[in-house]
C-alpha cells in the first residue's frame, strides 16, 4: 500500500531543523549519528531512553529534559579491581 504523504512533505515526528531552541538530546543523538551511524545511534538512544525510563520509574521523579549530569568532585581516577600491583 502506498502512503498518501506527499513525498516532499515532512514527516510528523521528524524534527524541525530551524529550530533554534534544539533539545539536547537532539543534538547529542544527532552528533552521534554522524560520527557512529544511524544503527549504532538508534541503539544508543534506545539505551538512554531505557535508562531514563528506569530512573523516573525507580525514584519517582519527574522527567526534566534540560537536565545535565555533573561529574563528582574529588579522586575522579578509578582503579580496577583486577589491576595488577
Amino acid at each position: 500500500m502506498r502512503s498518501m504523504r506527499s513525498p516532499c512533505a515532512p514527516t510528523p515526528c521528524a524534527p524541525d531543523p530551524m529550530r533554534s531552541h534544539a533539545l539536547p538530546i537532539s543534538v547529542w543523538v544527532t552528533a552521534l549519528k554522524e560520527r557512529l551511524g544511524w544503527q549504532k545511534a538508534a541503539v544508543a538512544l534506545a539505551n538512554k531512553n531505557a535508562r531514563i525510563l528506569w530512573a523516573v520509574m525507580t525514584k519517582g521523579d519527574a522527567f526534566d529534559a534540560r537536565h545535565v549530569s555533573v561529574k563528582p568532585q574529588g579522586n575522579t581516577s578509578i582503579t580496577p579491581a583486577f589491576a595488577i600491583a
